[in-house]
C-alpha cells in the first residue's frame, strides 16, 4: 500500500489482520448507523427482539438471505432506536446480495406484539472500511468488480490466482443483473 496520498489516516505498509470475502452485498455492521438508516422504529418491541428484514434484490438472491435486525435500545413507545445486524453462523446464507437503497423492512419477528420496523440499506461495504479500503488477495483466477476508496468503481478482469491488488477497496459492486465478480478465495488485507 502507498502511502502518497495517505498523510491524514493511518499509514499502513503491511496488513495486520485479514477477513476472508465469502459474501458479497452484506449490509454493514461496522458502518456508523450499522448498514441502515431507519425511516420507521415501529412500536411495542423489546430489547433482544429479533426481525426479519425484507429479502434483498441483488442478483442470485433467495428468501433465505434476509438479514435478521436485533433489538438493542427502544423509545417509550416500544420503537426501535438501536440495533446491530446479527451475525450469521457459518456457512449461513442469511444478510447477503443487499443493494444499497434498497428495503429492510419487517417481514417477521420473534416479537410477540412489536410491528413496523421499516430502514433502507445505506452500507454493504467490507467491514471495516469506514475510513480506509483495503487491499486484496485473489487465490482463484476471474474477474472482480469493485468499489474503490474514491467511490469509484472499477472491473479487473483476468486476474490471476494467487495475486495480491495493492488497490484500496470498500466493497464489491453487487446489482440485479449478474456479478462481474468470478473470482475465487479473496482476502482482504486490513
Amino acid at each position: 500500500m502507498s502511502l502518497i496520498g495517505q498523510e491524514y489516516k493511518q499509514p499502513r505498509i503491511l496488513a495486520h489482520d485479514v477477513f476472508a470475502v465469502t459474501v458479497f452485498g452484506r449490509i454493514n455492521n461496522t458502518a456508523s448507523d450499522n448498514g441502515l438508516n431507519i425511516e420507521s422504529g415501529g412500536e411495542d418491541y423489546e430489547v433482544g427482539d429479533k426481525i426479519t428484514v425484507t429479502e434483498p434484490t441483488g442478483h442470485g438472491h433467495a428468501a433465505d438471505h434476509s438479514a435478521v435486525v436485533v433489538v438493542d435500545a427502544i423509545d417509550i413507545h416500544g420503537g426501535v432506536t438501536r440495533y446491530h445486524i446479527e451475525d450469521p453462523a457459518a456457512g449461513v446464507t442469511e444478510n447477503q446480495l443487499y443493494l444499497v437503497g434498497g428495503t429492510a423492512d419487517e417481514i417477521s419477528t420473534d416479537s410477540t406484539l412489536g410491528s413496523g420496523f421499516k430502514a433502507v440499506v445505506t452500507n454493504t461495504n467490507l467491514p471495516n472500511t469506514n475510513e480506509a479500503g483495503v487491499c486484496l488477495y485473489v487465490g482463484g483466477t476471474g474477474d472482480i468488480e469493485v468499489t474503490l476508496e474514491s467511490g469509484n468503481s472499477a472491473i479487473f478482469a483476468g486476474v490471476n490466482g494467487g495475486s495480491f491488488l495493492p488497490i484500496l477497496v470498500k466493497g464489491f459492486v453487487i446489482s440485479t443483473d449478474p456479478t462481474n465478480t468470478d473470482a475465487t478465495d479473496i482476502l482482504a488485507l486490513y
